[in-house]
């Protein structure tokens, strides 16, 4: 048996994809069982993080030959997470590479500031007079109107 609390290794350096059914799903849950030293890392710096919901797939990420993170993927990229030690290994454009070779669609869905801090440092996006972001990639963002927001 894997021990969920120790760096699983994949040899051939690719992480694994797994289809996950269909309906809404607890990727927490996944994780806490299988990728404990994920779960505690992504726990720690965001509390109080819902990963509840419909997604087509969870694909590792794998560095040096140890899974060390994490993506989750509807028509696009919902949420990635890699463990703080790792992030200035990791290659945001690999990751978007691999998705589409896997027929995923390279667009990121509400990114981060750090996603897109990391699009620009792998020079994939661009500030635009220091206001609008530039990049290679789509960005799908939820809007919503002055309705509800008010």
């Amino acid at each position: 048996m894997v021990n969920p609390n120790k760096k699983l290794k994949r040899p051939n350096n690719e992480g694994h994809k797994g289809k996950l059914p269909d309906g809404e799903i607890d990727v927490l849950e996944i994780l806490q069982q299988h990728f404990a030293y994920i779960y505690r890392a992504l726990k720690n710096e965001h509390p109080n993080i819902n990963l509840t919901g419909e997604y087509e797939l969870l694909k590792e990420i794998v560095i040096e030959k140890e899974v060390v993170g994490f993506s989750l993927y509807t028509l696009y990229l919902e949420y990635l997470y890699v463990l703080p030690e790792y992030r200035d290994r990791f290659s945001l454009v690999d990751e978007f590479v691999d998705a589409e070779d896997g027929h995923m669609i390279a667009f990121i869905h509400n990114p981060t500031r750090d996603i897109v801090d990391k699009l620009i440092q792998d020079k994939v996006a661009y500030k635009l007079n220091n206001r609008f972001i530039v990049s290679n990639y789509g960005f799908v963002c939820d809007f919503i109107s002055n309705d509800f927001a008010l």
